[in-house]
């Protein structure tokens, strides 16, 4: 069935179709299979984007490698706004509403680029700054900072709005921290904020851990801003009408004020080249200090147990790094815009990814520093890249008498997975079930096998087999899974979508 292109999806698909072909892709033009029926009926679209294109790719040209990532990743997070829900429909009238929209989006876009500074920011924080979502205005206050947030991008079907502000003071560790106040905005999104409330604003978490925490500092040219949820693990209070999109990377306004400070000296670099990065989940944790730290404690602690173990052994959690590291690049975007929040999904939501980034990369942490390659026996905690049990012999019992209980998943999916928990008995380095609601599990060098009989997936990913009981969506519950010790073990595998 062929569907009409309309001038609204017609732009910003070709638009999409320019940013995807590469990090320096060419304006739009109407040569070539996007020269989609709507699109070269509107040159005023076409120009405004055709416009912005050539600013954003003058101020990358003059920017530090980071920062010309981080801007062309706002770059295509504003075009996925101009897409909005896809759902436009336009009659090619200069005055529909669809067409207007992404008009007044296009323009708006280009004097935020033309307000953007290129080159090095100052020393410090203060000043104004600007991303495809919203703006932050800092300001010296007593011994530390005042921070004005708002976020107000047009998606379309709903007028995102976020607004807070925070007095925040320095940490050892380099970030500014302080207790966020909500605010209101108008229907415009403008900023309204009282001096009580910037006064009021505690710098200092909650001590019951009861609020959320907003954090900030340079990262290379860019300030980076980081809302922590509480201890509940909720944003309480409420500071949007929508999921959070207040964590990101702003861009310095200028002309700026002060000497300009030494990039190097305040970026905190991750284990690759952030100038060569090609993931979404890469850029991510090129922006963010904490995840940059994370990722080079990972990358040494990979190495450093790699020396320990045996030839067999490395090669399985090779095998097994390489299959995290190939999940996350998959499962970023599905976590930035997740399906399964069918209200939202088409925002960014940049607080709950930017959260789920950092408990995985803890929890890979954990388990590479916990393997226990010198466990005798099946008892115990296994994990993998995508699955997690615990096999626990019954105290009472002297017959080989154990429960498991755990879980198999697909990282992204909230869907796929895998059930483990039942009865059954260790007989030699086997478990076998009480009944066919578990799989069988095997000890194997090392390693622990999850139903090792099961045959392997064929090229397309397929496993020729009937779906277990115990699966959903799932052919196999196939899995490979290295001891770790009790402390790396962190809850039951479905305390939240992996």
């Amino acid at each position: 069935m062929k569907f009409p292109i309309t001038v609204a999806f017609a732009l910003t698909f070709s638009l999409l179709l320019s940013l995807l072909a590469g990090r320096d892709a060419a304006a739009v033009t109407c040569a070539g299979p996007t020269n989609a029926d709507g699109l070269c009926l509107d040159p005023e679209l076409v120009a405004l984007h055709r416009a912005g294109d050539v600013k954003l790719k003058r101020l990358a040209a003059a920017a530090d490698p980071l920062t010309a990532l981080l801007l062309r990743r706002d770059q295509r997070w504003f075009i996925e706004v101009v897409h909005g829900d896809g759902d436009e429909v336009s009659s090619g009238s200069k005055d529909d509403p669809g067409r207007l929209r992404m008009k007044a989006l296009l323009e708006g876009r280009l004097a935020t680029l033309d307000r953007l500074a290129a080159g090095a920011a100052p020393e410090d924080a203060r000043g104004e700054w600007l991303n495809a979502l919203g703006r932050a205005k800092v300001e010296k206050h007593g011994d530390g900072l005042t921070v004005d947030l708002v976020a107000n991008p047009d998606y379309d079907f709903v007028q995102a709005r976020c607004g807070m502000t925070a007095r925040v003071t320095l940490r050892p560790d380099g970030w500014y921290v302080g207790t966020p106040v909500p605010k209101a905005l108008d229907d415009q999104g403008a900023q309204s904020v009282s001096s009580d409330a910037k006064d009021n604003a505690d710098p200092r978490p909650s001590a019951q851990g009861g609020k959320a925490e907003l954090r900030l500092r340079l990262q290379g040219n860019a300030l980076r801003v980081v809302l922590i949820r509480d201890a509940e693990g909720d944003y309480e209070p409420a500071f949007c009408n929508v999921p959070e999109m207040i964590t990101g990377s702003y861009f310095p306004v200028g002309p700026r004020s002060g000497h300009a400070g030494d990039p190097a000296t305040r970026t905190v670099l991750p284990s690759f080249d952030c100038a060569t990065a090609k993931n979404l989940d890469a850029e991510e944790i090129c922006a963010d200090p904490d995840l940059a730290r994370l990722d080079g404690e990972i990358a040494r602690t990979y190495r450093d147990t790699l020396r320990r173990l045996d030839a067999k052994l490395a090669a399985h959690l090779r095998d097994d790094q390489r299959a995290w590291l190939k999940s996350n690049a998959g499962a970023f975007d599905i976590f930035l815009h997740p399906y399964w929040d069918k209200r939202n999904y088409q925002i960014h939501q940049t607080g709950n990814v930017r959260s789920e980034w950092e408990t995985r990369m803890r929890e890979r942490l954990a388990m590479l520093a916990n393997i226990d390659e010198t466990r005798r026996g099946l008892a115990g905690h296994w994990i993998a890249y995508n699955a997690m049990l615990a096999l626990l012999p019954d105290p009472d019992e002297h017959d080989g008498s154990a429960s498991v209980e755990g879980g198999k998943w697909v990282t992204g999916s909230h869907k796929q997975y895998c059930d483990f928990d039942g009865e059954g008995r260790i007989v030699g380095n086997r478990f076998k079930p009480d009944a066919d609601d578990l799989p069988k599990l095997r000890r194997e060098g090392a390693t622990l096998t999850v139903d090792g009989d099961d045959p392997d997936p064929d090229r397309k990913g397929d496993i020729d087999r009937k779906q277990p009981k115990y699966c959903t969506r799932l052919n196999s519950a196939k899995a490979r899974l290295f001891p770790v010790k009790p402390a790396a073990h962190q809850g039951k595998y479905d305390d939240r979508i992996r």
